[in-house]
């Protein structure tokens, strides 16, 4: 899960890192190691065993991962928070990095000198997805999910939601703050694309929007800032 030094990390480029939670599971006392004191402290908080581990998993996987691009001892990576309230690695401004998990699978994002959001949802085939696209999703997004069937729907529902949260995570903004305001493409044959809406006026964002499906279970979102980006996909 090593990359040897940040020069592996192209600047027109994003690395997308897709973990198996078995995986974590098997190296769970090794990335317990890598936590800060703070970081054990969160894990403490919560109430489930299985919660627990996924947290001290994924971000024993992210130190590791970091780690490896910036050539040093995962344990020692300090975090700082930038002024939105994101995650940054102290003294290394230019590596941006995004954290998502559900379901099975763990996904981390990596870039240089952009700014990146990832998202990854274990589909629900329970879910109410009109219901919630009313609270985020804009209306003429609302009125193309009802026309659609069930199977459909819920793919396109996912689809949507993982470009918005991903697209608020690279920007550090949550997801109630600004989701009705993101316009993205629901269609399984369009283009993905990304338009801020604000004040009555809209813009085309200057991101590069991608989906990803791991598997059958899974829909992921990688948004980076800029034109053009290449995303290219790890599996662990």
């Amino acid at each position: 899960m090593r990359i040897k030094n940040l020069k592996m990390l192209k600047k027109n480029e994003a690395h997308i890192w897709i973990i198996d939670l078995n995986m974590l599971d098997e190296r769970i006392e090794e990335f317990e190691k890598l936590l800060s004191v703070d970081e054990l402290r969160r894990a403490e908080r919560y109430k489930f065993a299985i919660d627990r581990r996924l947290f001290i998993g994924s971000h024993g996987a992210l130190r590791s991962i970091l780690g490896g691009y910036i050539d040093d001892d995962p344990s020692r990576i300090s975090f700082v928070d930038d002024k939105f309230g994101k995650a940054k690695i102290k003294g290394r401004s230019e590596l941006d990095f995004s954290l998502s998990h559900s379901g099975n699978k763990v996904v981390i994002g990596v870039v240089a000198l952009r700014k990146i959001g990832v998202d990854i949802e274990c589909i629900d085939h329970a879910i109410d997805c009109d219901a919630i696209a009313e609270n985020y999703f804009l209306p003429d997004e609302v009125e193309q999910l009802k026309n659609m069937e069930r199977k459909e729907k819920l793919k396109a529902f996912y689809v949507g939601w993982t470009q918005k949260e991903a697209y608020l995570k690279a920007k550090g903004i949550g997801l109630s703050m600004g989701a009705a305001n993101v316009r993205v493409s629901l269609g399984k044959d369009a283009p993905d694309f990304l338009i801020v809406e604000r004040n009555g006026k809209t813009r085309r964002a200057r991101w590069t929007v991608e989906r990803f499906e791991p598997d059958a279970d899974h829909i992921g979102a990688v948004v980076v800032e800029g034109d053009g980006c290449k995303i290219k996909y790890f599996v662990a």
